[in-house]
């Protein structure tokens, strides 16, 4: 990998000091591709109507 910091590994790039490089490089070391939005108008996303903190979240573990 031409032009990568030493010690960069894909284990590593999203902690310091690698990824300040990382993410301004990031198709330098791994692939990326750009998807297009589409050509129709942004829809606005729907209001949430229960405050965050009494949204019921479970883990993968099962856990809540």
């Amino acid at each position: 990998m031409s032009g990568v910091p030493a010690g960069l590994s894909l284990d590593n790039w999203l902690s310091p000091p690698h990824s300040h490089w990382a993410f301004q490089h990031i198709d330098d070391f791994m692939a990326s591709a750009v998807i297009s939005r589409g050509t129709g108008p942004a829809v606005a996303l729907p209001a949430l109507s229960a405050p965050i903190a009494e949204i019921a979240v479970t883990g993968a573990d099962g856990t809540a």
